[in-house]
């Protein structure tokens, strides 16, 4: 099995949820679900866990999880669409349709898989992107496309300050800091000062595809910059990047974003700031005051 040692570790990182799908996880770390599955497999069979792993160097890790291992041969997998595609004929049974695949592979899975299986699949397919937030799981980070201006006491001159924005999912909860700029050091800085303010760390966090925290996002592979990496391994969170071109993956990141610059930075533009400390302040300020309104979600806010 020929992975890359990165995406190895995440694969067992992902693994440990136990809420993700191996469609989800091969997904996040662009491979194939039955490649998840198999390292699955591996850490079952030989009871590994990411807390026994994650201290490893890359030669251990590979020799721990792969020196001798012998992986049962799979079970052969049906061809989902083409048992979906069957179920929309008159009469047909999920029954009906084991038995023929049972006929053709006796050593095939037992019916309560069949159907388990499929239906995961199916409900892996659906075309609605109604998303359901739980407590605490996700927050959505960005910078806001506006800045805000400082200006030095002694020369008068001004630099931009980035506003870092993180709305968490469930409850649409918004955190808003100024940081000098939106490099790797500045990036972590406020996801640092964002999980202190919140008191606690979410499961997943959401990025966009910042150069800071994502340095490649494709079909082929999601390489996170390193230094973000370790970070996320510290604080014990997943980071999940939205797709490319997929901005559903990150619209209540856009919307938190949306609602800082206009019920925040727009109240602040007439005020003269002479360092981060006084911006955060006011920041602070109006950001209490937006989250201790009424519990709408922000779309509803946004209308407003």
């Amino acid at each position: 099995m020929k992975i890359k040692i990165d995406t190895l570790r995440q694969i067992i990182r992902l693994l440990v949820d136990q809420g993700l799908s191996m469609r989800a996880i091969g997904r996040a770390c662009k491979i194939s679900p039955n490649t998840a599955k198999s390292v699955q497999t591996i850490l079952t069979a030989k009871q590994l866990t990411w807390a026994t792993l994650q201290a490893l160097d890359d030669e251990k890790l590979q020799r721990t999880l792969f020196e001798e291992t012998k992986l049962a041969e799979r079970k052969p997998i049906p061809d989902w669409q083409q048992v979906h595609t069957e179920l929309q004929k008159r009469d047909m049974t999920l029954q009906l349709l084991w038995e023929e695949y049972r006929q053709l592979n006796t050593d095939g899975v037992s019916y309560t898989q069949y159907t388990r299986r499929y239906r995961a699949w199916r409900n892996s397919c659906k075309l609605s992107m109604r998303q359901i937030h739980r407590p605490g799981e996700k927050i959505f980070v960005d910078f806001c496309g506006r800045t805000m201006p400082i200006r030095n006491a002694n020369t008068g001159e001004t630099w931009s300050a980035q506003i870092f924005v993180g709305t968490l999912g469930a409850s649409g909860y918004i955190y808003a800091a100024a940081v000098a700029s939106q490099k790797i050091e500045d990036w972590l800085k406020a996801h640092a000062l964002m999980l202190r303010h919140l008191g606690g760390v979410p499961r997943y966090v959401v990025p966009d595809n910042l150069k800071a925290g994502v340095l490649q996002n494709n079909k082929q592979n999601l390489i996170l910059n390193p230094a973000y990496q370790e970070f996320a391994e510290h604080y014990d969170f997943i980071v999940l990047p939205a797709r490319p071109g997929k901005p559903k993956d990150k619209s209540l990141g856009e919307i938190g974003v949306q609602i800082v610059q206009r019920w925040v930075l727009a109240r602040l533009r007439h005020q003269v700031f002479f360092s981060l400390d006084e911006l955060n302040t006011a920041i602070g300020v109006w950001m209490e005051k937006l989250n201790d309104r009424t519990t709408k979600s922000p779309s509803d806010r946004t209308q407003r």
